[in-house]
């Protein structure tokens, strides 16, 4: 699995549905720390999936997921 953050000609994020992002790269992808996306996770703004033990994953849905909700609330 690469670092790399894939963005379209315009800038915009593309996320691969199916790919699992590390807390680190999800935090990367959202600007946001590795507490504040613990804390999301704990809070269950944002989806994980959970491969063994406290190894856990992020899917390329559920960070999109995730940014549309707090895009809906943003604008509320």
């Amino acid at each position: 699995m690469s670092n790399e953050v894939r963005r379209n000609g315009f800038g915009t994020l593309v996320l691969e549905d199916d790919r699992l992002y590390t807390t680190e790269q999800t935090a990367e992808l959202l600007t946001l720390t590795p507490r504040q996306v613990i804390d999301a996770r704990q809070a269950k703004r944002l989806g994980c999936v959970r491969l063994s033990g406290a190894a856990v994953r992020h899917a390329g849905r559920q960070i999109r997921a995730f940014i549309e909700a707090r895009s809906v609330e943003a604008v509320q």
